[in-house]
């Protein structure tokens, strides 16, 4: 692995354990001793990605985590995700996941729920069935 990749590797690890905080090119770039548009490059030319495109999406991926496994309001959530507003977060959601968060929330509990009835069914029938 050489120097660029561990460095990348670095400012990766740290994005991602400071994803609730906020984090502007700036910061990300002196925490790298890079330049922000050096940094930027190295980014996007690594990983296919802008920097900023890759926070917003981790954020909101741990937002979608939080809203299949929690019961934490989306204002939480979106307040979490650093976004100044409930509607700034469901359009970004909206945008990556082509569901606004409630939605995305719903279609997740009714999946679970449909799949636990599902195995709670099948095991009852295959119980009948054995004996």
């Amino acid at each position: 692995m050489t120097e660029k990749e561990k460095s990348l590797k670095k400012i990766k690890t740290y994005i991602d354990s400071h994803l609730q905080e906020e984090l502007d090119l700036d910061k990300v770039a002196k925490e790298a001793g890079y330049s922000k548009y050096h940094l930027e490059r190295l980014f996007t030319k690594h990983y296919g990605c802008t920097l900023t495109k890759y926070i917003r999406e981790e954020r909101l991926k741990a937002a979608a985590i939080q809203l299949a496994f929690t019961n934490t309001s989306i204002l939480e959530i979106a307040f979490g995700a650093c976004y100044e507003s409930q509607q700034a977060f469901t359009l970004a959601f909206k945008r990556l996941y082509q569901v606004s968060p409630g939605i995305y929330r719903n279609n997740i509990r009714q999946a679970v729920r449909n799949s636990v009835f599902c195995t709670v069914f099948r095991l009852g029938s295959e119980r009948r069935l054995t004996a």
